[in-house]
């Protein structure tokens, strides 16, 4: 019953500031004609302009995600003040803001993805492919920025702690620094990059033409970018360590919000 509470509480605040929520929508929907104009017809080039398309949209999805850490921030105050005058535990606050929050994240960035796809005139056959692993991308890095917002004091704060893991992140992507480019030591931050594994599989699943490296076409073809950047087609892999990351970050977000940033009477 706490849980129906709190969630129809969480509910009604946001219907309350509808005007918000529908401007979030629509700055999701300008984003993806911007990029969307800056890479029409795209999928009328050779693969290797598109695999740009890719690192971008993902990109810019992940980085939109840092402004849901203040809202995140205030929700854990009153949550705090809650918890203090034990009105509700704090799992239940968790549970209800997890959903919520989820929610709004996934469909913001579903219409930034169709609309993206859409006007770079890719085949929408490959739609379903990368959208799987733009949506686990997209969902690893707001499960990140909610454990950043769990332990950071403020806003200001959060957005400092957030930027080392943001920046590993988003060069150490499989297109920006490479598996060939790394320097030896580092290779682990390439797989520990989110984005490594949904631009790897997006690449494999849209390129793969198996064209042969004495093919005349070969250097405009899918399979040049595939052996380019070392992809490869390991979609339980990648899932894997995409789930992963996101129930670890999670899971980290729980504890810090049960022990961190406690109310002082």
């Amino acid at each position: 019953r706490q849980l129906a509470v709190v969630f129809h509480r969480m509910l009604v605040l946001k219907k309350r500031d509808i005007k918000a929520l529908m401007v979030d929508y629509v700055v999701s929907i300008v984003k993806g004609i911007i990029i969307g104009l800056a890479f029409w017809d795209t999928g009328s080039k050779p693969p290797i302009n598109q695999l740009s398309f890719i690192f971008l949209v993902l990109q810019m999805a992940s980085i939109g995600l840092m402004q849901g850490m203040g809202p995140i921030i205030d929700q854990r105050t009153v949550m705090k003040f809650d918890v203090s005058d034990m009105l509700y535990p704090t799992h239940v606050f968790i549970l209800a803001s997890i959903t919520i929050n989820s929610l709004s994240v996934i469909l913001s960035n579903l219409l930034f993805c169709i609309v993206c796809f859409a006007m770079a005139g890719i085949d929408f056959e490959y739609f379903g492919d990368f959208y799987q692993w733009f949506f686990l991308a997209v969902m690893t890095f707001d499960a990140f920025f909610s454990m950043i917002a769990a332990i950071a004091k403020g806003s200001d704060d959060a957005m400092i702690r957030a930027m080392p893991g943001l920046i590993i992140f988003l060069l150490f992507n499989g297109f920006f620094v490479t598996k060939v480019t790394v320097l030896n030591w580092m290779i682990w931050a390439i797989y520990l990059s989110p984005l490594f594994y949904a631009i790897n599989q997006i690449s494999v699943s849209i390129f793969a033409d198996g064209v042969d490296q004495d093919d005349p076409g070969y250097l405009s073809s899918g399979q040049y970018v595939i052996d380019l950047y070392e992809f490869t087609d390991e979609p339980v892999l990648s899932a894997g360590v995409l789930v992963g990351e996101c129930i670890f970050f999670r899971l980290m977000q729980v504890i810090c919000l049960g022990k961190l940033n406690n109310i002082e009477h």
